[in-house]
């Protein structure tokens, strides 16, 4: 199946939620909380691997994953305090798009399947990602914090993906891809989410978020007696990270995890999947070449200028704790 045979199931997919939306009153709402092609049809970047599957057994698996993944969104605006005047209207939508979800499911795989104790454990690792995200968030301190905790919090949020797996080795009887296509979600979410995280680290560091390209770098200079206040430190912090290499260190890692998501599937028919990844991996790769040439350039013009550091207080007493 190619991107184009994916839009069209995504265009029928989207037929067919606005009309379970049709079945709920006004407020609540069933929007996509994406445009993202490979959320709205998961399982399909996997079909050709399972090509004995019934067609709308999996567009009807595609619905309901698609449609839980939005309730997981909703939940995390709800988390992170929605103003009381949407709140009401955003539960209820959130509860809805769940009921929907799990009718769908329930007509797709018998209660004793396994399908359901592996959900469970995915929705488990959700449930305390997003717990030690809010302890995290409240102590103010992800430097405080492991970097295992930190990767259990990016790979548990984004744990219910799996679902898709394991709803499709359930459908097809046979659980044999269930592990490497398992492993190969659990590096692209990693991958992405340590781009992401590139990218949003100033908003990060302000809220308090947990960040996989943070954690580490805050981490080492509280060894240093170093301790970055958000609002007083971010532009020092802004040249810390881009002229000390870590963000291309953190880009690295991404390109890495590309690279095992690819390789957990190598040996299987997933030519829309792996362009998916191959997308995100040429990204990751532009971004770290921009930066890299960009960090260069500077430093050779703050040489000319005579100028020592472009970082201010490396090398010398700067102590923040």
């Amino acid at each position: 199946m190619d991107e184009s045979e994916i839009l069209e199931v995504i265009r029928a997919c989207d037929l067919e939620v606005e009309r379970l939306q049709q079945r709920w009153p006004h407020g609540v709402s069933f929007e996509s909380r994406t445009d993202a092609p490979v959320y709205k049809a998961y399982p399909h970047y996997f079909l050709s691997a399972f090509p004995d599957l019934n067609e709308y057994d999996v567009r009807r698996l595609s619905i309901a994953l698609r449609m839980m993944a939005d309730a997981v969104r909703l939940t995390d605006v709800i988390i992170d305090e929605v103003p009381a005047t949407g709140l009401v209207s955003r539960e209820m939508s959130h509860q809805a798009l769940q009921f929907e979800a799990y009718h769908i499911l329930y007509g797709l795989f018998q209660p004793q399947a396994a399908f359901w104790e592996r959900f469970r454990t995915y929705f488990a690792q959700y449930a305390r990602a997003c717990i030690l995200e809010s302890v995290i968030k409240a102590q103010g301190g992800m430097q405080l914090y492991d970097y295992s905790d930190i990767l259990a919090i990016a790979l548990g949020k984004a744990a219910l993906a799996k679902s898709v797996a394991a709803g499709l080795v359930e459908l097809a009887g046979d659980d044999s891809l269930l592990d490497p296509l398992s492993q190969s979600i659990d590096h692209l979410q990693l991958a992405v989410q340590l781009c992401d995280d590139v990218h949003d680290w100033r908003r990060d560091l302000r809220l308090g978020l947990p960040s996989t390209f943070l954690q580490p770098v805050l981490a080492e200079l509280a060894e240093r007696g170093i301790k970055i206040a958000a609002d007083a430190d971010a532009d020092w912090l802004a040249k810390y990270l881009y002229y000390g290499g870590h963000v291309e260190a953190a880009l690295e890692r991404a390109l890495q995890e590309f690279d095992k998501a690819l390789s957990a599937v190598e040996t299987l028919p997933l030519p829309a999947w792996r362009e998916r990844i191959l997308r995100g991996r040429r990204s990751c790769e532009e971004l770290r070449s921009d930066i890299t040439r960009l960090t260069k350039e500077n430093v050779l013009r703050a040489r000319a200028r005579s100028v020592d550091s472009l970082i201010p207080g490396i090398g010398t007493s700067l102590k923040r704790a």
